[in-house]
């Protein structure tokens, strides 16, 4: 009985240390299988061959990329690995014995690659002898190989698209893209064209034809990257030179001070031919205009800060209204400047006294401008006077029931309309102030005609004090310097 309990006892514990070391065992041949940059390649196809058996392993990749063969019957001299993925070589293993190698066994795939071959001839056909430019996908740039009796031949590159820069001496570069296929020669054909061609033309002021000097003009490719750039001499004449530029569709682009910036349309240029972009192609520039800086002081020198200025249009009326900064100071930009344009400062309206002179500003220019007057004191002077005029068109001709308001500070404080003889009169008004008036509209039925043709502006306004005050300094006194002369 107790021989029978110990051999019980010991076939148990034979069992019991056998099972561990089953579950221990490693596999019979296991690795990873990863790309050229070392990142796993999943669901690989792995082949595992025996020497006089065969195929004794079909397995597949992990996600991990990690393959085991666990058993194999018998114990094979010689294995051989064969592994296969979409987009790789296939790699395969020469015959290797475990005994000489762990049964860990790592494997790197190398991608398929392709290749490319192109032709490059000139226009006559004839082989051309250059360089290009290889950049791969990503924009990478491959490197720079010769062009060699017309041909350039490329092999082992990774799939993917890829563009090809060719020039030669003389020739206008050229481009093209080819798409690599893995296992494939991608193909293609480049023709150089003559290169060279010359822009001229003339720049001129679309107000009086007059040339435009120093404007600078740019020669654009149809994405609007520049080729070249010149100025406009004495004559407003420019010569735009692109020895190596190809035949296609180019643009001009002009700039010059005091002027809008013109991009004209496309227009199509022939390798060793010249286009003239003058005459009635000319390129006329529009609305020049120019800066008013304004500075007010007042009668000790001193920057009157938070100051309203309205500025004036001769012949139109109020354009803007602003406030000077800390310095006193107020900028009105982009104004239209030269010739028929005179403008008018007013500071606010009850501050003091100061000259207001016609000003034309110089197209591309700054104009500055320094108000000074006498600041307003508790004794003001007392009195009414009156401001009257008269409203006509252009031509002279007066305008009846033309709406008249009498502007103070920027606010309306009186309104009339104009009689028959297109004239008008406020009475009544303060002497102590200084006054601008003018028409701010001729109603409904008069409103575009006014905008146009009417000019409905005072060209008659006196200003004169009461008993008890001086002669008024009223823009409105001399019409030769009244913003609200008719023009």
């Amino acid at each position: 009985m107790r021989k029978s309990l110990g051999l019980v006892l010991s076939l148990l514990l034979v069992l019991l240390t056998a099972v561990p070391a089953a579950a221990a065992r490693q596999p019979v041949l296991y690795g990873v299988v990863t790309d050229r940059s070392g990142r796993p390649v999943a669901g690989a196809e792995v082949e595992v061959y025996a020497l006089n058996q065969g195929l004794v392993g079909l397995l597949q990749t992990a996600a991990d990329g990690s393959f085991a063969l666990d058993e194999v019957q018998g114990r094979p001299l010689l294995w051989k690995v064969r592994v296969w993925a979409p987009g790789y070589k296939t790699y395969e293993s020469g015959w290797f014995t475990l005994l000489q190698q762990q049964p860990y066994w790592p494997i790197r795939l190398q991608p398929l690659t392709g290749g490319l071959q192109v032709t490059v001839r000139d226009e006559a056909g004839a082989p051309v002898e250059g360089t290009a430019s290889l950049i791969g996908p990503g924009g990478k740039l491959i490197g720079q190989f010769p062009v060699t009796q017309g041909s350039l031949i490329q092999e082992g590159l990774e799939p993917g698209p890829y563009r090809l820069v060719v020039s030669a001496p003389d020739l206008a570069p050229a481009s093209a893209t080819l798409i690599v296929a893995p296992d494939h020669i991608a193909t293609a054909a480049i023709t150089l064209q003559k290169a060279g061609f010359t822009v001229t033309g003339e720049v001129r002021d679309a107000s009086d034809s007059e040339p435009v000097i120093a404007a600078q003009v740019e020669l654009l490719r149809g994405d609007l990257t520049q080729v070249t750039v010149a100025e406009t001499d004495l004559n407003g004449r420019f010569v735009l030179s692109a020895p190596s530029e190809p035949p296609g569709n180019y643009r001009v682009r002009v700039t010059a001070p005091g002027y809008r910036s013109v991009l004209i349309d496309p227009f199509p240029v022939s390798a060793g031919q010249g286009v003239d972009l003058s005459g009635e192609r000319a390129v006329w520039l529009q609305g020049r205009t120019g800066t008013l800086r304004v500075e007010v002081r007042d009668e000790n020198g001193d920057p009157v800060r938070r100051e309203w200025v309205t500025l004036v249009l001769q012949g139109y009326g109020e354009l803007a209204r602003k406030r000077t900064d800390q310095k006193g100071v107020v900028v009105f930009e982009d104004l239209p400047a030269g010739t028929g344009y005179q403008y008018a400062v007013v500071p606010q309206v009850g501050w003091g006294r100061y000259n207001l002179p016609w000003i034309q500003l110089l197209p591309g220019g700054t104009r500055f401008v320094v108000l000074s007057g006498q600041a307003e004191t508790d004794e003001k002077p007392g009195g009414e006077g009156h401001i009257s005029g008269i409203v006509t068109t252009r031509g002279g001709e007066p305008i009846r029931g033309a709406e008249v308001e009498l502007i103070l500070g920027g606010e309306v404080i009186d309104s009339v309309e104009t009689d028959r003889n297109g004239t008008f009169r406020f009475e009544g008004v303060a002497a102590t102030w200084e006054v601008l008036a003018w028409t701010q509209n001729l109603g409904t039925n008069w409103e575009e005609t006014f905008a146009e043709d009417a000019g409905a502006i005072p060209d008659d306004a006196t200003g004169e004090h009461g008993e008890n005050g001086e002669n008024g300094e009223n823009p409105g006194e001399n019409p030769g310097e009244n913003p609200a002369e008719n023009p």
